[in-house]
């Protein structure tokens, strides 16, 4: 449980979620490749080697699946979902995500 945090519900989540299991590196690789885009994510990047990390996006949600090799076999994930822009828009992350806005200040455009 020290490796979980899942903030809100359904398909409004964001939070890591750690793992362990008996599947090689090579096998979690494949069913995420194959499964993320079935439940709507689009593949924003992969980078394979001795830690693998792909990146997913779903409308202003970003998914980073991180995996690694166990010593004693099978492998780590994690997985990780947060709040993000959505690439397909070209836009930057919110200025309310990051900080409010000072009283008077203009609102940004959208």
């Amino acid at each position: 449980m020290d490796n979980l945090l899942v903030l809100g519900s359904e398909d409004g989540w964001i939070g890591r979620l750690a793992l362990t299991t008996g599947h090689s590196m090579t096998d979690m690789y494949a069913f995420y490749e194959r499964e993320m885009p079935r439940f709507g994510w689009n593949k924003i990047t992969i980078v394979r080697s001795a830690i693998t990390t792909m990146t997913y996006s779903r409308g202003m949600r970003i998914a980073t699946i991180t995996l690694q090799r166990r010593t004693t076999g099978g492998s780590s994930v994690e997985f990780t979902v947060a709040p993000g822009s959505d690439a397909r828009m070209g836009g930057g992350t919110s200025p309310a995500l990051i900080a409010p806005a000072p009283a008077g200040a203009p609102k940004p455009r959208s």
